[in-house]
């Protein structure tokens, strides 16, 4: 049960761009402010002064924050891998005695003008647990159609 019989890499691309330019905004807004602490201000514009020192403050605050959610959603997602009795995910790993059901459900944003129109879509394959634990992949992430094709079978031979 050591090695898993299918591996689904994350494409965690997205999530690494945010997290790039969230740490260059993070050096850039330090570094402006640094800058405006430590140059000499006339008497005319210490307001602007102040103001810019607010509004970088602000700014680094807001893009530490994302590069703390970023690291956290990169270490989230991990490859999926299915064993002989079992599938791992960036949840953990569980039984597939364990599994109530796998399925694949599309979503996705509908046009304002006109509602029957749909502008974006995404998949997403559902796992839920018979203890009620339930775990959610997208294919912005994973190739979920791949993945729940390999496990319906299996799970139906169970």
């Amino acid at each position: 049960m050591d090695t898993p019989l299918y591996v689904f890499e994350a494409n965690a691309s997205k999530e690494t761009t945010t997290l790039i330019i969230a740490i260059v905004i993070t050096l850039l807004a330090a570094g402006f402010l640094y800058y405006l602490k430590k140059r000499p201000a006339n008497y005319e514009r210490r307001h602007y002064r102040q103001l810019g020192q607010m509004l970088s403050g602000f700014v680094l605050i807001i893009s530490l924050g994302s590069i703390f959610g970023g690291i956290f959603n990169l270490q989230r997602l991990k490859s999926v891998k299915i064993y002989e009795n079992a599938v791992e995910t960036g949840y953990g790993k569980v039984s597939f005695d364990d599994l109530r059901y796998v399925y694949l459900q599309e979503t996705g944003a509908t046009s304002f003008l006109a509602p029957t129109i749909r502008i974006d879509t995404v998949y997403l394959a559902y796992f839920e647990e018979k203890s009620g634990k339930s775990y959610v992949l997208s294919n912005q992430h994973y190739d979920v159609r791949s993945i729940v094709q390999t496990l319906r079978p299996i799970l139906d031979g169970k």
